[in-house]
């Protein structure tokens, strides 16, 4: 479910676990940019000029994604349990990207909303 202003704006979609792959894809590729501590102090800088968005800095979002890697089992597992903890794990992950990101465009994105 994803809801942006009021709750007329409410969308609800399906998403497969590779999906949620691709988007911790998106989110490692923007700490691996910013690693370097002179990267992370040009960002900072007001002055810097960027031709595109520069990536953003999500280092929860990218901890709870490797937490739920290392508790994931190799096959499919139809176990109560361990559904609803992937759910919380997947659930963590996002609410972190929204908390860390500055903007919606990334779970936007994700859910496939027209801006």
């Amino acid at each position: 479910m994803f809801c942006e202003g009021s709750f007329k704006n409410t969308v609800g979609v399906w998403k497969r676990f590779s999906d949620f792959e691709n988007l911790s894809r998106e989110v490692a590729n923007g700490n691996e940019n910013c690693k370097n501590f002179a990267t992370v102090l040009d960002d900072l800088n007001p002055l810097s000029i960027y031709d595109d968005q520069p990536p953003e800095l999500l280092p929860n979002a990218a901890t709870s994604w490797r937490l739920l890697k290392k508790r994931q089992r190799w096959y499919r597992c139809l176990e109560a349990g361990y559904l609803s903890l992937k759910v919380f794990l997947l659930e963590r992950f996002l609410h972190d990207i929204l908390f860390e990101s500055s903007s919606p465009h990334i779970l936007r994105d994700f859910v496939g909303v027209d801006a």
